[in-house]
């Protein structure tokens, strides 16, 4: 009997009837004395147990039975037993073996007691009676050992069995688990700082001080990005109080950082990406990011190109910037705006833009010039005439906007897209990319007839070759005024870098369209036109008109540069 006991896990004490053998747990809480614990046992020649309730038990039968212990008996506890016949004249009692008192040893893991009944078993109470050894409670060590308030703590020590608080420092646990003799689970008070833990049975309580819990409690940091920018990491952060915490901020393409602010940190602008520091962390707090688009230097030549308004496709501007033509710091911008009449029976019309271009500057007040009553690639020379003012701004590089007012009473503003890619423009300024045929781009003329020409825009990135050609009808100078204007296009998406010559390419004329207003076709093909490059200075164009106001024009034009060869241009 005792090497079938001595498999169970845990300690019990074991009760004989007859040749039965009944084991009662023995509930022994830390150290206080259980005594007047009772079983009932009914017997009959065959007992058996069964549980009934955790104070009571009653046999009928043979067999095996256990009964779970919360607590462990701990080595130097003493136990003794004792029975009462509830029958007469049977009566039964315990033999012990050996005989009570017992003094339970660290090696035991069962204890049998004997009942001897002179007859058929009956019913009786045993009762068992235990004091415990008077043994203090020890702590090791605290997991984790840092956290903050209501951060669950395993204590691991000795003696646990029986504990009636946990503190840390002066503040109890708001709760605890004793989950064995060597293990408490705890939850963390309120509290600041680094403090002792101590656990506390009626055996006394531990003394250790170099057990300690330090609250590290929490605080929400929330970190808040604009427009047209990123925080990282976006989500709010939980940082542990007196800690301090970084954010990368990013502005967008065209944009800066305008701010950065809140938890402490020192606030940082006018820079593209920045790791921002928070001050220590005391409560929660917000980090914000601002961000704004960056001035465009427009003194530089990276703004050249084809721009235009979306919701009015079919007009626009191609744009030159000549850096620093002036001087250091002072450039020039010209630009040829092809658009149309008021009324869409009133035909082509197209302007220039002419003005500075000042370093330190992402808007240019220019002024509006028309020039009419020409022929078509024919004398007379012309001069253009004022007619009213602009003001060009850019918010980056591939946006901006055209604010216009005309003698004549016309005023808005045009919002501004780029067409092609950019290839060297940066808001300070150009940014140093291989051109290669870019710098071909810009404003064409032959000096023998001023007062009409070439703006080209010539983009390495895809390979575009695209000009407007300002000019007028055959007999402009006897129409006269605007209806005097002709203007056409050339466009090939096939001229890529190092190319000197191209043949074939088409010339288009769009009509029908209104000033400022509407979407129109990009135009008919009204010819051919064939381009070959000297230099950058040098260009020959040829033409042949086989429809529209031109039909059966046909020539060759030489062109050179309005103004000044952009620093870097080659033909490759």
């Amino acid at each position: 009997m005792i090497g079938m006991l001595s498999t169970l896990p845990r300690m019990l004490v074991a009760v004989v009837l007859g040749c039965a053998v009944f084991e009662y747990a023995i509930a022994s809480p830390g150290c206080r004395a259980l005594n007047g614990f009772q079983r009932k046992i009914t017997g009959q020649s065959n007992p058996a147990l069964e549980l009934v309730s955790y104070a009571q038990a009653q046999a009928t039968g043979d067999g095996l039975a256990s009964f779970v212990t919360n607590l462990p008996l701990n080595a130097g506890d003493t136990i003794s037993w004792s029975a009462t016949s509830w029958y007469y004249p049977y009566s039964c009692g315990p033999v012990g073996y050996p005989p009570p008192p017992y003094i339970w040893q660290s090696s035991d893991t069962t204890k049998e007691v004997f009942v001897s009944c002179n007859g058929p078993i009956p019913q009786f109470t045993m009762t068992f009676s235990v004091t415990c050894a008077s043994v203090a409670p020890t702590l090791t060590s605290v997991n984790p050992a840092t956290g903050p308030e209501g951060n669950a703590v395993t204590l691991t020590g000795t003696g646990f069995y029986g504990t009636s608080a946990v503190n840390f420092g002066a503040a109890a646990a708001p709760s605890f688990t004793v989950n064995s003799d060597q293990s408490i689970t705890a939850t963390a008070p309120a509290g600041t700082g680094t403090v002792v833990v101590a656990v506390t049975t009626d055996a006394g309580t531990t003394t250790t001080t170099n057990v300690t819990y330090t609250t590290q409690n929490t605080h929400t940091v929330t970190p808040i990005a604009g427009a047209n920018g990123s925080i990282s990491p976006a989500t709010p952060q939980d940082v542990r109080d007196g800690a301090q915490i970084r954010f990368t901020v990013s502005a967008d393409e065209g944009y800066t950082i305008s701010g950065i602010g809140g938890c402490g940190g020192a606030n940082v602008s006018g820079v593209k990406q920045s790791v921002y520091t928070t001050g220590p962390i005391t409560a929660d707090c917000v980090v914000e990011a601002d961000f704004a688009s960056i001035p465009v230097n427009i003194n530089q030549h990276g703004l050249t190109g084809a721009w235009y308004d979306p919701t009015t496709s079919g007009q626009g501007l191609l744009i030159e910037t000549y850096k620093d033509l002036v001087a250091p710091g002072q450039g020039y911008i010209a630009a040829g705006w092809f658009t149309f009449d008021v009324t869409s029976s009133g035909g082509q019309r197209w302007y220039t833009l002419q003005g500075a271009a000042n370093s330190g500057s992402s808007e240019n007040a220019l002024g509006i010039y028309t020039a009419v009553g020409g022929n078509f690639n024919a004398a007379p020379k012309i001069s253009a005439s004022q007619v009213g003012t602009a003001t060009l701004s850019f918010s980056d590089c591939a946006t901006g906007s055209l604010n216009y007012s005309f003698n004549d009473g016309r005023a808005g503003t045009i919002p501004l897209r780029r067409i092609d890619p950019n290839i060297t423009c940066s808001p300070a300024s150009d940014n140093g990319n291989a051109t290669q045929n870019y710098l071909l781009s810009g404003a064409w003329y032959d000096p023998h007839t001023s007062g009409q020409g070439f703006i080209f825009d010539v983009n390495p990135a895809i390979n575009l070759l695209f000009a407007a050609w300002y000019t007028y009808a055959p007999n402009g100078a006897s129409v006269g005024g605007g209806t005097s204007q002709r203007w056409y296009t050339i466009q090939d998406n096939a001229f890529a870098p190092g190319m000197t010559s191209k043949s074939g390419l088409s010339i288009y004329e769009t009509i029908g369209g209104v000033f400022n207003s509407g979407k129109v076709g990009s135009g008919q093909p009204v010819g051919t036109a064939s381009l070959t490059i000297n230099s950058c200075t040098s260009l020959q164009l040829s033409y042949d008109f086989t429809s529209g106001t031109n039909a059966g024009q046909s020539g060759t034009i030489n062109l050179s540069r309005v103004v000044t060869v952009p620093i870097g241009c080659t033909l490759q």
